[in-house]
């Protein structure tokens, strides 16, 4: 999960700094990183460099993109001549393991399935809206408003495009589940920017509070409860354990199992169930002074 959570990190600041600063050399950099970090999202690099383009029509920005994308070209055709003995041979194409086959073959990807768009998206298996029920709500206001965008809307909008792209290039890949893993993995990086954008859009809309924190808690909880006992490590075996949650995470609650690789228990010798329930107060608590601080700094401006 750390290479997907960094590249997820490198592509929301890429994204930042494209849509509110116009830093496009310092955006193409991290395009670059988040490249380096997992190839897939190198999928933003000729998307977002389209749309520099053609919202600006200004091919001296687009350059000052790929200017900074332009380090990261160079380190991959390094690291591949260094490793396969080809700059242009991916390391991917000499996986060992039978199980990793397919990817010797288009990196392992094929047409998109819609059986796998169902999977990643709403599925228990693996479902993004299963994960973050909070994305039903995003998504709602969304398609509530979707009519009113005209062309230029979308074309201005740096995120929908690069998510639409991204969601078809994952659900074409042979393995779309993305093995042991605690939801879909490989759409960790979009999420982190559909998750950013989508907060932001849903502070302009006016609805309940009790049904945003519904679900935000729903989903803070469920991934609570992955770490406190299987580490995210979920089996890929959906003809046993379609629902983790139901078939993997409460058993292991109602028999105490929980996660002992932590520091409270590595360093002051507690209970794993102490350190996970420790976990989740100390959480709440970053929270709340968070909060706090962000009310103090409305106050003064």
């Amino acid at each position: 999960y750390f290479g997907h959570l960094l590249s997820g990190l490198f592509l929301l600041g890429a994204y930042i700094f494209i849509k509110e600063s116009r830093n496009y050399f310092l955006a193409g950099f991290l395009v670059g990183l988040a490249f380096l970090t997992e190839y897939t999202t190198a999928i933003a690099g000729p998307i977002w460099l389209f749309l520099i383009f053609y919202n600006t029509r200004n091919f001296k920005k687009a350059i000052v993109f790929c200017l900074g994308v332009f380090p990261a070209v160079l380190f991959i055709l390094y690291y591949n001549r260094i490793t396969t003995g080809n700059m242009f041979d991916l390391l991917y194409n000499h996986a060992a393991l039978a199980a990793f086959s397919e990817m010797k073959e288009q990196l392992g990807f094929r047409l998109p399935k819609i059986e796998a768009m169902w999977g990643v998206l709403f599925s228990s298996y693996r479902g993004m809206f299963f994960y973050a029920p909070v994305f039903f709500l995003i998504a709602y206001y969304f398609i509530k408003k979707m009519f009113q965008y005209k062309w230029k809307s979308i074309t201005n909008n740096y995120l929908l495009l690069f998510a639409m792209i991204y969601l078809l290039v994952n659900s074409s890949y042979y393995m779309w589940w993305g093995g042991w893993s605690f939801g879909p993995r490989h759409l960790t990086p979009v999420a982190m920017l559909l998750l950013f954008e989508g907060i932001i859009y849903l502070s302009k809309n006016k609805f309940p509070k009790i049904i945003f924190l519904t679900l935000a808690i729903g989903g803070i909880l469920l991934a609570w409860s992955g770490k406190a006992t299987r580490i995210y490590m979920m089996p890929d075996d959906p003809s046993r354990f379609s629902n983790p949650l139901t078939s993997l995470i409460l058993p292991d609650f109602a028999q105490h199992k929980f996660n002992a690789n932590t520091l409270p228990v590595i360093l002051l010798d507690v209970k794993p169930q102490t350190s996970v329930y420790l976990w989740l107060f100390l959480f709440a608590l970053c929270i709340a002074l968070l909060n706090k601080w962000y009310q103090n700094l409305i106050s003064r401006n």
